[in-house]
């Protein structure tokens, strides 16, 4: 072949999944001796050069990266979120033959630690952790043990955040970008819908820096805190339904809550955005398709995930772990229908 032949031609021409090819590869007894076989034919006969620091990981260890989600995540108005996430580290960790094994922090029926179970039983490698708090003994149990990991996505607040690898979006700069958008759209009574965890906070400080630089009132009977859910957004407007007269734009600080929202304006007749602006944030699927399509804020979500699992892979591989590995992403706004980038 006249390009270098990479594991995914293999599971392809093989017909397997790319878990399989570096099983095979590593002669795991786990698969076939009949399959073993062929995807190393293949392998001889494409020229294919198994990187050897991979294959020294795959054979020592369990080659499975545990990803870690919280229990907020465990419900239908986040499948969306959580989906897209769990694809981006399933492309990425399946490109250097690594396995991803999902749970939750606890165990739903017993209320005990998953987190603990996995470690002590040393059925991971390293972690990807998406949590926005930690239960008592969790993360202790995670720097005793040794185990490499990287916080994603949430950053609790109780960590020495000094002490900890992770990959963060700056929420402050999104919350701000936000605002400004609505405010250059003529707005000036902007109801924001927000929620209690940190990322949250920091979204809402970005509203309030939006109305400081441009020394613009801001009215504290507007920041309302509610679940990111859609049932809230639905319900946060019905209940200032009667309101709505004096209010010319709604920041939703989760895209779902933006939908909940709009669900709401239909049904009560105000048109969006030719009586009311809205913009969402995270910048899930269904922003995009619903109507009128969402502006929002996106969440450089893939890059965020790549980041994240080169770490984890470069740590696994024996790279320094200090000083510890932090880096925060920009977001940046889409605009869409729901607040276009110029009204008629």
């Amino acid at each position: 072949m006249a390009e270098r032949i990479t594991m995914k031609d293999l599971a392809r021409m093989a017909g397997t999944s790319l878990s399989t090819v570096s099983r095979s590869l590593n002669d795991n007894p786990a698969i076939s001796r009949q399959t073993r076989d062929h995807i190393k034919g293949l392998a001889e006969r494409y020229g294919f050069d198994f990187n050897m620091s991979a294959k020294s990981l795959a054979t020592k260890k369990n080659s499975t990266v545990g990803l870690i989600f919280p229990e907020s995540l465990d419900n239908p108005d986040n499948f969306s979120f959580a989906g897209m996430l769990l694809r981006n580290v399933r492309a990425v960790l399946e490109e250097v033959a690594l396995d991803t094994l999902i749970s939750f922090s606890r165990n739903h029926y017993t209320g005990e630690s998953n987190i603990q179970r996995l470690l002590g039983q040393g059925k991971v490698d390293g972690l990807l952790l998406v949590q926005p708090h930690f239960e008592p003994g969790d993360f202790e149990a995670i720097r005793s043990s040794g185990v490499p990991y990287v916080l994603l996505h949430f950053l609790p607040e109780a960590l020495p955040l000094n002490e900890v690898n992770y990959v963060y979006v700056d929420h402050v700069l999104g919350g701000k970008l936000a605002t400004e958008h609505l405010i250059e759209q003529g707005a000036r009574s902007i109801l924001c819908i927000t929620e209690r965890e940190r990322q949250f906070k920091e979204r809402t400080e970005g509203y309030r820096l939006a109305h400081r630089e441009r020394a613009l009132p801001l009215y504290e009977h507007l920041i309302h805190s509610c679940d990111a859910s859609f049932e809230d957004g639905y319900r946060t407007i019905m209940e200032n339904s009667r309101n709505l007269k004096d209010i010319d734009a709604v920041f939703a600080q989760a895209d779902i809550t933006g939908l909940g929202a709009l669900a709401a304006f239909r049904e009560i007749g105000v048109r969006v955005p030719e009586d009311i602006l809205l913009v969402g944030y995270d910048d899930i699927r269904m922003a995009a398709i619903t109507y009128p399509s969402l502006t929002t804020v996106h969440q450089p979500q893939q890059e965020l995930v790549r980041k994240a699992c080169k770490r984890l892979v470069e740590m696994l591989h024996g790279a320094e772990r200090t000083p510890p590995y932090q880096e925060t992403l920009e977001p940046w706004l889409v605009y869409r229908a729901t607040a276009p980038a110029a009204r008629n």
